[in-house]
């Protein structure tokens, strides 16, 4: 018996969003798109009715963007749930456990429902966990109505996120609602950095969050301009002018790098005199790689600091790591694996502990090429997948045969990946070491969903010409 097989029996009960029958306009999926984002924004500003969070620092503050999280929030639990579902769904599928046949109907909407039905099972579980934890406050003070009340409230969140996905992969908007919200929170995050108004009084007196309004405040208040531009450029526990400017220098690197590609002309088999410009990125392996790097790390800290919190003093937990709260508020872990493969705060820490640098580094470049080269081989832009699809839209590369075709897809196209595998690793240890707004790998993902959705947008503008 197959694993789809097991879902037919809930298929009826899934809530699901109706394929439309008619085209859909350009114009009606950029607003399905803009739709989305505005419900995604105000789900995450929506506390959760009935919890007890204190300031004390955010236990997965490091998976808030990866997620698209808002603490105490609707969106709390955030894309977590759907990012594990799709690792688990391309591992199945990797190790041969689950097989589909897209060409049948029935697969096809049974392996939607799987997707669905994983994803909701892990809203329930995680939601549960962060409960019976104390995440949202100490059970015993909440009350049995309050906590399932606040499972109602992220259950009911989580449906939402899996159907606005399911809306914009269904054709109604652009793209996927995990891309869509993932860049949406990471520049979110960045603007606000910059820009925003709120207030925190400390030893200096009242200090603004962004950056570039810290700055004016600083230049207007302070006698010595000369003190006021090293406070908003060099000021600790704030965002600061250098965080934003090697974050648009980071920004600008990885949009140079996005746009490297090697290209190749290619040739109609049957009509010699129509050619084709193909390219194969820099970046082959986009934005996908990087998720899953992110989401393995995140399951790891989680384990890790759950141990950490219930058995602090056993040996396992000591060998995962050991965590603590630092002067940001916010928990990191300081001994153990958990440490070793978490990045430097900045330069001087890379300095001050070389040890922890090259394991580090290592870590990551290794698991970038590794995970870049093979997930290759898990879907339709390998090699092999490539030179089919080549062969049946009849294209070849100039001047070589269908076999000389598929010798250099076999040649340039592993090497593509790994190497952007590896161009990923090293920018995300440079933006950690430069202290960038957001890791370099959100940077990355930033740049890499944009760029999906500037190409699609041209895409859709040109069907849409085309039709008029």
């Amino acid at each position: 018996m197959r694993i789809l097989d097991f879902v037919k029996p809930f298929v009826p009960f899934l809530p699901e969003v109706q394929s439309s029958d008619r085209k859909v306009l350009f114009q009606e999926k950029l607003l399905w798109t803009l739709i989305a984002i505005l419900i995604y924004f105000v789900a995450s500003q929506i506390p959760l009715f009935g919890i007890m969070i204190n300031d004390k620092a955010d236990p997965v503050y490091w998976l808030r963007a990866m997620m698209a999280g808002n603490r105490g929030t609707l969106m709390d639990l955030g894309l977590g749930p759907i990012l594990m579902t799709s690792s688990i769904i391309q591992f199945l599928g990797f190790v041969d456990l689950l097989k589909i046949d897209e060409s049948i109907k029935e697969d096809s909407l049974l392996m939607a429902s799987l997707q669905k039905l994983l994803a909701l099972i892990i809203t329930f579980s995680q939601a549960l966990v962060q409960i019976s934890t104390g995440f949202f406050g100490a059970p015993s003070n909440l009350g049995l109505s309050a906590c399932i009340l606040i499972l109602v409230q992220l259950m009911f969140s989580g449906v939402i996120i899996i159907l606005l996905d399911e809306l914009l992969q269904k054709g109604y908007g652009l793209g996927s609602g995990v891309n869509l919200f993932i860049v949406a929170n990471i520049c979110e995050s960045i603007v606000w950095k910059a820009f925003s108004p709120s207030v925190y009084n400390t030893g200096k007196g009242p200090e603004f969050e962004g950056s570039l309004i810290s700055l004016l405040q600083l230049l207007k208040i302070r006698r010595n301009k000369f003190e006021a531009l090293y406070e908003a450029f060099f000021r600790k526990n704030f965002p600061n002018i250098s965080c934003l400017l090697t974050t648009v220098a980071m920004f600008s690197l990885v949009i140079y790098l996005y746009n490297i590609r090697l290209d190749l002309q290619l040739e109609s088999t049957q009509m010699k005199t129509r050619y084709i410009n193909w390219g194969i990125k820099l970046f082959y392996v986009s934005s996908t790689p990087i998720i899953i790097q992110n989401q393995i790390l995140t399951n790891y800290y989680r384990i890790s600091k759950f141990l950490f919190d219930r058995f602090p003093t056993k040996w396992y937990t000591r060998i995962l790591g050991l965590w603590d709260i630092n002067e940001s508020m916010i928990y990191v872990p300081v001994k153990g694996i958990a440490y070793f493969i978490s990045p430097p705060v900045n330069i001087l820490a890379a300095l001050k502990n070389p040890i922890h640098f090259l394991i580090y580094t290592s870590f990551m470049l290794t698991t970038s090429g590794l995970l870049a080269y093979y997930w290759v081989d898990m879907n339709e832009s390998s090699p092999k997948e490539v030179g089919k699809q080549l062969q049946k839209q009849k294209l070849v590369v100039k001047g070589y045969s269908v076999q000389g075709t598929q010798d250099m897809l076999d040649r340039y196209i592993p090497i593509a990946a790994v190497l952007s595998g590896l161009i990923v690793g090293g920018i995300s240890i440079m933006s950690d070491l430069l202290d960038t707004i957001g890791s370099g790998q959100n940077i990355i993902l930033a740049v890499s969903i944009i760029g999906q959705y500037f190409e699609l947008f041209v895409k859709e503008q040109m069907k849409y010409k085309g039709m008029q």
